[in-house]
């Protein structure tokens, strides 16, 4: 059962129709609050749960690669509503932020340097030279093969995780452009999904797959 503590907790100038998401984005084991808004901005405020502190809104958490600035604008248009979650499998928080149109942004954490993480409009970000690949078969037994489209040499990194997001096994290698393939020979595993991570050199994550393990 719940009873109304305060009716004036927060208030957000020139902001209407608030949406409220808890998260601990920084990892101090303390929440913090994200508010989406109806001008399709994001506000973080920290330390909420020290009620004797001024509240102080963090705005500075989307990067524009375009401009190369940080704000709090989204791109989603009006009525944004976020909710958090580590949903690539690097351990850090990521956005869902979903809007008045109807569309689902997905923005994933940026590793700055800063001591919260910020987000990465999808819809701006530079165009790099990828690496595709496939993975067979898939269901699996045990050993796979990873199918590789390359276009420029590199180092990947291949990481194997099950669905907590715990490392099971993991390998580099190194890719020529053009078509390549990797017989790998996993460890012994359950049966169940697992997901595939591919990452360069620079550490950006180029895919994830999906690994179903069926003996």
């Amino acid at each position: 059962m719940f009873e109304k503590v305060t009716d004036s907790f927060l208030k957000v100038a020139n902001e209407t129709q608030l949406t409220p998401c808890l998260a601990d984005l920084d990892g101090n084991g303390k929440p913090e609050l994200l508010l989406g808004a109806a001008s399709g901005k994001i506000y973080v405020y920290s330390n909420i749960s020290d009620t004797s502190k001024m509240l102080s809104a963090q705005t500075d958490i989307i990067y524009n690669y375009d401009t190369k600035t940080f704000g709090s604008n989204t791109g989603a248009n009006k009525n944004t509503t976020v909710a958090v979650a580590s949903l690539d499998q690097d351990g850090k928080p990521d956005l869902l932020v979903g809007n008045l149109r109807g569309g689902l942004y997905f923005m994933g954490s940026k590793d700055n340097g800063q001591e919260m993480p910020l987000a990465v409009r999808p819809d701006i970000l530079p165009q790099e030279k990828e690496l595709k690949f496939a993975i067979y078969p898939n269901p699996a037994k045990q050993n796979i093969t990873l199918q590789w489209e390359n276009t420029t040499p590199q180092n990947v990194q291949v990481l194997l995780t099950d669905v907590t997001g715990k490392q099971i096994w993991s390998n580099t290698f190194f890719t020529n452009s053009g078509s390549a393939s990797q017989e790998i020979q996993l460890p012994a595993l359950a049966n169940g999904l697992y997901f595939v991570r591919v990452s360069g050199s620079n550490g950006k994550v180029f895919s994830t797959r999906k690994l179903f393990i069926a003996r």
